[in-house]
Formats: C-alpha cells, sequence, structure tokens
C-alpha cells in the first residue's frame, strides 16, 4: 500500500513539475541559466522513472531508461518538430542519469534509491524559482498580490519536498519489504515457490 502510495505521489509530482518546467521551457527569456528549466524538466522525468520503478519494482530497468530517453525526445518532436544540438545533449544527459542512478540502487540492492534522488534533485533544480517567488510575495509592493500566483510557483517544490519523505519513510517501512538498516531483503522464497 505504501509502495502504491509513494508510486502515485511520484508519478502525478513529474507530471505536474514536468508541465511547469516545459512552461519555462518556452517561456521567452535568456540570459545565464537559461538552461535551469531543462535541468527541471529532466528531473521530472526521473522522478517519473522512479514512480515507475517504485509501482513496478520487477520491471527490467533498461525498459525505465528507455522511457527516459523517449520522454523528451518525444516532447522535442511533438512541440519544437525540429531537433536542435542542446535537446539532444538534455536526452543523452537524462538517459545517462537514469541509467546511473537505477545502476546504483541495483547495485546497492536499494530500489527506493532512485525516487529519492530524484525527489533531492527535483526539489533542489524548482528552489531557486520558489525561494524568488516567496521573496516577491512578500516584498512591500508585490508584482501580483493574489495568494494562488504564490501557491502556483511554490507548489511544485513542495510536491518534490512531499515526494522526498514519503520515499525516506518508504524506505524505512518494514511493510515496503525493507529490513531494519533501510535495505531491501532479497530472498528467493518468493520466486521459487513452495518446495
Amino acid at each position: 500500500m505504501r509502495r502504491a502510495a509513494a508510486g502515485s505521489l511520484y508519478v502525478v509530482t513529474s507530471l505536474i513539475t514536468g508541465y511547469r518546467a516545459l512552461l519555462f521551457v518556452f517561456a521567452p527569456s535568456g540570459g545565464l541559466f537559461f538552461w535551469w528549466p531543462l535541468v527541471m524538466f529532466g528531473a521530472s522525468i526521473l522522478l517519473m522513472v522512479g514512480g515507475i520503478q517504485t509501482l513496478a519494482p520487477r520491471m527490467k530497468q533498461r525498459w525505465s531508461v528507455a522511457i527516459a530517453a523517449a520522454v523528451p525526445l518525444i516532447m522535442w518532436i511533438a512541440l519544437l518538430r525540429e531537433f536542435l544540438w542542446i535537446f539532444w545533449m538534455f536526452a543523452v544527459t537524462v538517459t545517462l542519469l537514469t541509467w546511473g542512478i537505477l545502476a546504483l540502487a541495483s547495485a546497492l540492492r536499494r530500489n527506493w534509491i532512485a525516487g529519492v534522488a530524484a525527489s533531492l534533485l527535483l526539489a533542489a533544480s524548482w528552489l531557486p524559482i520558489s525561494v524568488e517567488a516567496l521573496a516577491e510575495y512578500l516584498s512591500p509592493k508585490p508584482p501580483n498580490p493574489e495568494p494562488t500566483a504564490l501557491l502556483w510557483l511554490v507548489m511544485p517544490n513542495a510536491l518534490a519536498v512531499v515526494c522526498l519523505v514519503a520515499g525516506i519513510v518508504l524506505c524505512r517501512s518494514p511493510i515496503s519489504g525493507a529490513s531494519s538498516a533501510g535495505g531491501f531483503e532479497h530472498g528467493t522464497a518468493d520466486i521459487r515457490g513452495p518446495q
């Protein structure tokens, strides 16, 4: 039950934050940090893969890596109809990062690492925008004094923090198959069946 709740939370959060990140990617901007919305979108993709791995822990990791590679490519085909070098580099980076996180989780035999790492990256990527939005809202003359505007900007970071807490709770949960040290028991009784 906790695994399903955490995995569903990861997937829903990845969809919401991914949508918000895409709005920032295609917003007219420039300057030194033009790539930051891509980091936010990549973190959303990683969280989606972490959610899929949490919901279906026996899924082959190569399929999860393929999903992480396909999502940015499909988005660029659907939205831009062209491939710029920065989007190719983005797709390769997200794919390699997904592969690395899943390989680390497999080597340590702790499936929950993918969701927790993605949640941490997502929270860190949304932190600057959330802090800036909160500072502007609390200034003497905010540009948009409505609380819904603040909620719209702070919500992705709040969801990422909730996902991080859910991942930590999941890794410590005896219901999810975790041992007292936070790892997963890898018995073969469920594979072999009664003998």
